[in-house]
Parts: structure tokens; C-alpha cells; sequence
């Protein structure tokens, strides 16, 4: 829109620093700097179509008008000069806004009290709808202009702006406070507002912005240019997040400058102060977002392989992979129970760990006894469903049953089999090593986390009785000792209680004849399937399940009695008051005692050094026990079966019952 040859300008007050009359909707409209059109003085009022209202500070633009609208439509004011210029800019401009179609009816006319005055919309209305009724705001809407957000780190606010989302919004008002190193307060945050004031109670600096309606637009409603405080070398809205995003070129080109260079280009760029930790989160930040892009390059590496093909016929593409490591424990515990129903026989069961730290039965299969043949039979089975290649990342516990240690031999060679401590302490007495004192030590050496540790508890078991280690000579510690167990599994468990819980929750199954017991047994998992996920959804809030929670919180009572020492923001040596020191690495997941790297959840000594960092504990919580993989580990549904009376025959040679040899005992 240009303005009528022949004529000159109509007189913008809004800068004059005496009062004076102000002319709103009858300024100007020329194109500035080529991008947008700007309104240089206009006032609007809010109506009840808008989300929400205005502060009760806001409801008036002007806290005084020195001038009066008489019935004529002319202004009434104190000084007759002032008067006779601005009724000749008013009867200018409202022809030549009449000529050019400019929000006609949209004049308001206030005073003005000094060039500091708050700048106000008050009203919505008035350039909605021109006299005739018509609807102009898509035209109105032109008026205004909308944020540029190549300027995102270097933004000018005018009243009326337009920004495309409250988040944009958020974003420039953090890059004003530091592109003018004065911190600004977000006082008001929610769906359709945003308001911001210095932080300075003095300064008069403030900006209003409201929700459009039926829009994710925000519009700067009131504001208040000018910052009455002085510059602050410490502004608060520099936080690691706009740096890593600002500076994110440059990480990238140069990822690995290091923090001190970082931090000095920085501070020379913005001029506030920057800490050496912002420095360090801010990259990891932005490597993170780099890295993340190229995430989504490798997702499409298969489509690229396709399209060279397409173009090129006879190329030959070679594309290698790496099975990438679940959220679950690879952890199984194997155990056989008698069946008491009229054939016996023996049930043979692989129970494995939820992330609750209950059991999840995984595998069962009736045998007629336990013995090589029939454990390598079901192990073999359990690998080929489960699909287990890497066998050395699995850990296996049992009670040492009959032939199930050359089963395992043959079937999976190099996992980690442990033995149940509690049957291995009642062969330990049954050798005649009975009494408190030898199950005390027993259960120290079994618990011990590091070799050292163990090393000093088998020697107190020898102080005791020198022949004890005579006995454990054919059982090395690998097998049931947390000093030599790997960390593959996060599962530090010692006793095979899964399988025992499993055997006695179905225990009035093992009573029944073969096609009821198995029946049963498909109810039972059906029920427990859906009561845990039931438990999940209706009764467990957070992000991780109850048990472990619990288990952090007793870590957290253990704190008291650490100190930990800072060598970077990744490494900790931990003193406690017993005199033992271990090393902390927050980036690995690793601690000296080795309870973090066999369980997956902080140690005391852990905990720590995160909470030294201020970080929250329950990001280096292992995601095996988060609720998320609780759901995903009851989703699969046990679907019901139709009566017997609804199967369908299948014509095979009917099976006759089993002769497993008369069972010991009296008949029942």
C-alpha cells in the first residue's frame, strides 16, 4: 500500500516526549525495509471473542486522556495550536484511508501521556469489521507484522507481532534478555498467554501476547520497549539449550574444540558469563541433535542400496549389521518339579525376571525324569525359541540337577551357569560344615562384589576351619560368588528363587491328570498376564516399577556416608567413612564395588556423585526396569480355548499314557 502522490506524511506523535494527541488507525502505512508492512501508531481493544483478557494494569491504554470527542466528531483540547494540527492531520488522513480502504471506522482517538506510555491492541472488533459489516480480518491481519525467524537469536518485538507458535515466542523473548544482558521473567505461561517482564522490579520493560482464535498464532498485544535497568553480566535465560541450538555450526565443524576455547568464543560473542558446565551441556546437547541426523540417514541406508541397484543393474551391495541390545535382563532361571497325578512324571520349567523383579515363566515341558537326555532336550528348545546366538551374554542358575550340568555344556557352552547359594549351602552342611558362623561367612563370600572382597572373606571362612577350602576346590566362584559373575545379565540374583516361586504357585496343577493340569495351566497364564498389566495401568505411576524404586530409596538412605570428590563432570572418586574409596564413571554406568554394573540400578557411591552433579538419579536407572518395558513385557495376550466338547478332531492315532514305574511311596 503507498501513499497518495502529492501529499506528505501525517505527523507520528508516538515518539514525541511531551504529551500529545495521537491519531490511531490514521498513521501512515508504508513498506519498511522491504520484508513487511509496519503500523507505526495505531490502538486496538480487546473483546470477549478472544482467549482471556488483559491484566487489570492494561484495561485502559491511557491512564489519562486531556482530550474529548464533542458531538461534531472534532477534539477539544487545552492548546488551540495543537488542536488545529491534529484536526488537519485527522481530516487527511481519514480520506485517505477512505480511498484506500484502511479499516474504516477502526479511528479511536486518545491521548497519549509521554513516549514511555505502555503500547496497546485494545481492541479486536474495531478492525474486524468495517462499518458496512464486512468481514477484513484476513486484510488487518497484513497490517502486522510477523516474526523473521532467521532473526530468532538477534529479535526487535513491535507492537501487533505476530509470532507462528508459542514457542517461537518463548524463544525470541530469551534471545532479547541475552541479546541486551538483562534477565526477563516469563510470569505468565499457559495456552492462550504469555507474559514477560524484566526481572528487575524497577524496569518498566514488559511485552503481553495473546493467543489468535483458532489459531496456534500468538500476537504481541502490549509492550513496553524500553529497559529502565542496567545491562547484568548474569543473565538467567542463558541456558545450555540456546547455546547448544545457537551454536550448533560450530560444534559441528569443530567438535572437538575444547571447552576452554568454547567457552572464551562464547562469552566474547554474547558478553554475559557462560560456566564451564553450560559449556559441557551445551555440547552434549548439540552432539546429540547431530547425531541424532544422522540417525535418520542410517534409516534410510537400505533405500539407498535399493536405489543404486534400480540405477545401476549388476552393482553388487554389501550392507553388514549388528543386532542392537535389547531392554531385557538375559537372565533364566531352570528348575523340575514331581507331578503328583496318577502317571507322574516330571515337570521341567524356564522361569525368567520381570522388570518388577518378579518371575515370568517363559518355557515348561512334562519329562519322565531328570536326567542329560531329557535337560538338553528342553535346553535345546528354549534356544531355538528364544532364538539365542550369543549365549556367552546369557546367565543361567539352577540347583545343579541331575545331568543338567553336561546339558548345559553341550547346549550352551559359554553362558554363565550359577548355582542356587541356598542348595549350595546345604551341601555345605551336609559335608559337616554346619552352624551360623559357616552359613555367615558363606553368605559374605557370595555377596561380595569385587575379587578383593572375596579374597578377604574366604579368608575368614579358612580362619574358621582351614579345611574349607578343600571343599570349594571343584566349585569355582564364578558359579556363585557376585565378585566373578558377568554384567551381561543385570542380574546380580544369588538364590533361584523364580523357580521356586513358579513351582509352589501351581501347585495344585501338579495334582491333576496331563490334559487338566495343562488346561490349568493356560488359565493361569492367561489371568496373571492380564493382572499385571491391569496392575500397570490402573495402580503404578512414574517412570520405573515399585520394587526398584524402593531399592533406589534405600541407596539414597546410604548417601550420607559418601563424599564424593569431582575430577570432571563424568568422573568421581567416592571416600566413605569406613575408610574404602571406588570410582565413580557417570558416562559408563560404572562404580569399583561393581553393584551398578551387575544390577543396573546406583549404588550408594553412584548416587552420589549424581546427585553432587544435580542430575536426576532415575536417568541412569538400566531401562530394563522402567515401566515401559514392564508393558511391553505383559503385551502379548494368552488367547482363551473353547471347551473340549468344541475340538475339532484330528483323526491321529490316539496316545496312550506313559509307564514311568511305580512311584515311591504309598499309592494315592
Amino acid at each position: 500500500m503507498s501513499r497518495p502522490s502529492g501529499t506528505s506524511p501525517p505527523t507520528l506523535v508516538g515518539s514525541t516526549p511531551k504529551p500529545a494527541l495521537v491519531a490511531a488507525g490514521s498513521a501512515s502505512v508504508q513498506p519498511s525495509s522491504g520484508v513487511h508492512n509496519r503500523i507505526d501508531v495505531f490502538s486496538l481493544s480487546l473483546d470477549d471473542r478472544m482467549h482471556g483478557d488483559l491484566s487489570e494494569e492494561s484495561d485502559h491504554a491511557v491512564e489519562e486522556n486531556v482530550s474529548l470527542e464533542n458531538e461534531n466528531g472534532s477534539v477539544e483540547s487545552t492548546n488551540d495550536d495543537d488542536n488545529d494540527q491534529y484536526n488537519d492531520n485527522v481530516n487527511f488522513n481519514s480520506e485517505w484511508c477512505r480511498e484506500n480502504n484502511c479499516l474504516e471506522g477502526a479511528l479511536n482517538i486518545y491521548m497519549a501521556k509521554d513516549s514511555a506510555e505502555e503500547n496497546l491492541i485494545d481492541s479486536e472488533d474495531e478492525y474486524r469489521k468495517s462499518e458496512d459489516g464486512s468481514n477484513i480480518e484476513n486484510d488487518a491481519k497484513e497490517l502486522f507484522p510477523y516474526f523473521n525467524c532467521v532473526q530468532q537469536y538477534d529479535p526487535n518485538f513491535e507492537l501487533g507481532m505476530m509470532f507462528s507458535n508459542k514457542k517461537e515466542l518463548r524463544d525470541a523473548i530469551h534471545s532479547h534478555a541475552i541479546k541486551n544482558r538483562r534477565s526477563v521473567n516469563i510470569t505468565k505461561n499457559d495456552k492462550i498467554r504469555v507474559y514477560a517482564k524484566c526481572a528487575d522490579e524497577e524496569c518498566k520493560w514488559k511485552l503481553h501476547a495473546l493467543k489468535l482464535s483458532g489459531e496456534y498464532t500468538f500476537q504481541i498485544r502490549k509492550y513496553v520497549p524500553e529497559h529502565t535497568c542496567v545491562m547484568n553480566l548474569y543473565v538467567k535465560n542463558l541456558k545450555s539449550t540456546w547455546l547448544s541450538k545457537k551454536y550448533m555450526s560450530k560444534i559441528r565443524s569443530d567438535p572437538k574444540r575444547n571447552v576452554k576455547g568454547f567457552r572464551t568464543d562464547i562469552m566474547e560473542d554474547v558478553r554475559c558469563s557462560v560456566s564451564k558446565s553450560q559449556i559441557y551441556r551445551a555440547k552434549a546437547k548439540a552432539t546429540q541433535l547431530i547425531e541424532g541426523q544422522a540417525y535418520e540417514q542410517y534409516a534410510l541406508i537400505w533405500d539407498f542400496a535399493n536405489e543404486v541397484k534400480r540405477s545401476n543393474p549388476g552393482s553388487t551391495i554389501v550392507i553388514g549389521t549388528n543386532d542392537v541390545t535389547d531392554e531385557n535382563r538375559h537372565f533364566i532361571g531352570v528348575d523340575g518339579c514331581h507331578l503328583k497325578g496318577p502317571h507322574g512324571g516330571v515337570l521341567l520349567s524356564a522361569v525368567g525376571i520381570d522388570p518388577n523383579n518378579s518371575n515370568f515363566p517363559i518355557a515348561i515341558a512334562i519329562v519322565n525324569n531328570e536326567s542329560c537326555e531329557t535337560w538338553g532336550w528342553f535346553l535345546s528348545l528354549l534356544k531355538l525359541d528364544l532364538n539365542i546366538e550369543k549365549d556367552y551374554e546369557w546367565a543361567f542358575m539352577s540347583d545343579k540337577q541331575k545331568g543338567l550340568i553336561q546339558a548345559f555344556n553341550e547346549v550352551f557352552p559359554r553362558a554363565n551357569h550359577r548355582f542356587c547359594l541356598r542348595h549350595l549351602h546345604g551341601n555345605f552342611k551336609t559335608a559337616g560344615f554346619r552352624g551360623e558362623a559357616f552359613k555367615n561367612a558363606l553368605w559374605k563370600c557370595g555377596t561380595a562384589t569385587t575379587v578383593n572382597e572375596f579374597r578377604k572373606k574366604m579368608a575368614e571362612m579358612r580362619d574358621i576351619d582351614s579345611s574349607v577350602a578343600d571343599w570349594f576346590n571343584d566349585k569355582p566362584p564364578m558359579h556363585w560368588s557376585r565378585s566373578h559373575f558377568t554384567t551381561n545379565s543385570i542380574c546380580d540374583f544369588l538364590l533361584n528363587n523364580c523357580c521356586e516361586s513358579f513351582n509352589s504357585s501351581i501347585l495344585d496343577a501338579r495334582e491333576k491328570v496331563i490334559l487338566s493340569m495343562l488346561e490349568w495351566l493356560v488359565e493361569y497364564f492367561m489371568m496373571r498376564m492380564q493382572v499385571n498389566r491391569d496392575r500397570v495401568e490402573e495402580k503404578w505411576e512414574g517412570l520405573f516399577c515399585p520394587r526398584i524404586r524402593k531399592l533406589i530409596e534405600k541407596n539414597l538412605t546410604k548417601t550420607g556416608d559418601c563424599i564424593p570428590i569431582k575430577a570432571d563432570n563424568f568422573h568421581y572418586q567416592v571416600s566413605c567413612y569406613d575408610g574404602s574409596k571406588y570410582s565413580v564413571d557417570l558416562k559408563e554406568w560404572t562404580c569399583g564395588c561393581r553393584k551398578w554394573d551387575l544390577s543396573g540400578i546406583p549404588c550408594n557411591h553412584a548416587l552420589s556423585a549424581i546427585l553432587a552433579q544435580r542430575l536426576d538419579y532415575f536417568d541412569y536407572v538400566h531401562k530394563c526396569y522402567s515401566l515401559a518395558t514392564y508393558k511391553q513385557v505383559y503385551s502379548p495376550i494368552v488367547m482363551p480355548l473353547n471347551g473340549r466338547s468344541e475340538w475339532q478332531p484330528t483323526g491321529v492315532i490316539p496316545v496312550l499314557p506313559p509307564n514311568f514305574g511305580r512311584l515311591v511311596g504309598r499309592p494315592k
